[in-house]
């Protein structure tokens, strides 16, 4: 499900050739990868488009379609360099909510130009898991933070800090971010957000 808007600059995921070429449309990058692989001759792709096209979906936390993306890449795309087959592999472990497992996933070598949404990637993740534990947990240690976080236990604790929560030693107290102004909340992105909630907690 598309529940969060990437505002942020993404790498180089629309265009072949020029790689330092930096968007803010995550959307219609994506709109026009999906068209790209769609009018592809016998409807197979280059690998590189499968593979930005992916990166895509797990910026918009869209696992659903990442996962079916997955199914119908050509093997040849899956096997040709690797990258996407990597990149799933993130995906899997954000599916369970494995977040240690998902920064372990992250940090290899990404192709050029791949990079830039890879750093993108990790820092979307990181505030999806820190929103989380902000509406799961009343007190976290520390250490377990540390773990959905992926950073080192220093500057998760300064992290926290700049976020306003407590800080006791190894335990942490966090603090639900206010909700915007004047914001609705319809009765689907709630129950998204209730969907998300229990399976945090269950995994």
């Amino acid at each position: 499900m598309r529940q969060e808007s990437v505002t942020k600059k993404v790498s180089t995921l629309k265009g072949h050739q020029d790689h330092s070429v930096m968007l803010s449309d995550l959307e219609g990058t994506r709109k026009e990868l999906e068209k790209e692989e769609l009018c592809s001759p016998d409807g197979i792709a280059a690998p590189e488009v499968y593979t930005k096209l992916l990166a895509c979906y797990l910026l918009e936390n869209d696992l659903c379609s990442a996962k079916f993306l997955w199914k119908r890449a050509p093997t040849s795309a899956k096997e040709a360099d690797g990258t996407l087959a990597a990149l799933w592999m993130v995906g899997q472990k954000l599916w369970t909510k494995n977040f240690p497992g998902t920064y372990a996933a992250l940090r290899r070598e990404w192709p050029a130009y791949l990079q830039q949404a890879i750093g993108e990637l990790e820092a979307v993740i990181r505030e999806r898991a820190l929103a989380l534990v902000a509406r799961a947990y009343t007190s976290i240690t520390l250490a377990d933070l540390t773990a959905f976080v992926g950073l080192p236990s220093e500057q998760v604790a300064r992290l926290a800090q700049e976020r306003g929560w407590a800080v006791d030693g190894t335990v942490v107290g966090p603090r639900p971010a206010a909700p915007p102004l004047h914001q609705g909340t319809s009765c689907q992105q709630s129950l998204a957000l209730l969907t998300q909630y229990v399976s945090f907690l269950e995994n």
